[in-house]
This record gives C-alpha cells, structure tokens and sequence, in this order.
C-alpha cells in the first residue's frame, strides 16, 4: 500500500484487495475488516490456467481439502462466481480508487 499511496504524480488510480487461499480465510479474525469482496473478475475462461500456473508453486500447496490445492481453488472460483452469476470468478476489495 506504501509504493501506491495516492500522492501527486502516482499513476495508479485504483487498488483492489484480492483473497488468498490459507492466508484470508485463516486470519482467525485478526485483520478487520475481514475481506469482503465488491469486484469480480469472470476467469471462466482461464480457471484451468490458473490452476496450472499455482502448479508452479508447489512448496505452498498441498493436498485437498487444502485451499490452494487445484479442487478447492476450482470450488472457490466457482463459488465466487455464483454469487455474481459467472461460471468463476476472482474476488476482490476495493481499497480505494480515484476518479
């Protein structure tokens, strides 16, 4: 949040907060707010890319029902979709953003 502070001359004109399987759901409370997502993404599209490009990061997955093995990141992104009528979709916060 620090390199994108919005300040005079600074280019990024939104930032977004994006969920982390393991990480968001288990904070066990301690950041407030939680995460409350109010952007999606449709990945329809590029969920079987995703999933193979997590592959790239074995030494943070593990087995189902872990939240970054390839079927709990498939359920999610099928479980975010629904709540915005997509086949899949990533979840993201709005931080703040300039208009």
């Amino acid at each position: 949040m620090t390199a994108v502070r919005p300040m005079a001359g600074n280019s990024v004109r939104a930032l977004y907060a994006y969920e982390v399987g393991s990480s968001t759901e288990w904070a066990f409370q301690q950041f407030a707010p939680v995460f409350r997502p109010s952007h999606f993404v449709d990945i329809s599209g590029f969920l079987d890319k995703k999933i193979a490009a997590m592959g790239a990061y074995e030494s943070e997955a593990r087995p189902a029902p872990h939240p970054r093995s390839p079927e709990v990141l498939r359920a999610a992104a099928t479980v975010r979709g629904s709540a915005v009528g997509l086949a899949a979709a990533e979840a993201f916060e709005m931080v703040w953003q300039i208009r």
